[in-house]
């Protein structure tokens, strides 16, 4: 719905529940924060720990395996994503949170809106990183029986 949807009823209820609205993102924000810190850590983990590595263990025994090479390339730049559209969905929160939620609740919904496409971003960037570890796993497993 675009704000201009809002009915008066719905712009009444934003604005009677504002500070316990309020306090629901705040609790998003924490909880949000502390998963962006663990899967940050961990898919840097992956790509430094696992897939660089054997990547270039690959590369030193003349077993170069262009999947895998290409895989590493998608892992970082979608890492590097997953940072950047972070930022941009935290910002957006802050902003959405510092919204008189009470006196411009067309305002507030319009900036809801925006967080929530952009908090769909996250998740979607977040899901092509799993997908990648996974294509990633299954290709070392079909390397794995041809030698």
């Amino acid at each position: 719905l675009p704000a201009s949807a809002l009915t008066e009823d719905q712009k009444s209820a934003i604005s009677a529940n504002c500070s316990t609205i309020k306090q629901q993102l705040k609790q998003v924000q924490k909880v949000d924060s502390r998963t962006r810190s663990y899967l940050g850590t961990s898919y840097e983990k992956v790509i430094s720990n696992f897939v660089t590595p054997l990547n270039l263990r690959l590369v030193k025994n003349n077993r170069a395996n262009t999947s895998l090479s290409d895989i590493q390339t998608k892992l970082v730049n979608e890492r590097k994503k997953f940072s950047e559209t972070f930022v941009s969905y935290s910002q957006d929160l802050e902003e959405l949170i510092s919204v008189d939620c009470e006196n411009e609740p067309d305002n507030f919904y319009t900036k809801l809106n925006s967080v929530r496409e952009k908090r769909k971003n996250v998740q979607s960037v977040a899901g092509n990183i799993r997908q990648l570890i996974k294509t990633h796993i299954s290709t070392v497993r079909e390397m794995e029986k041809s030698l």
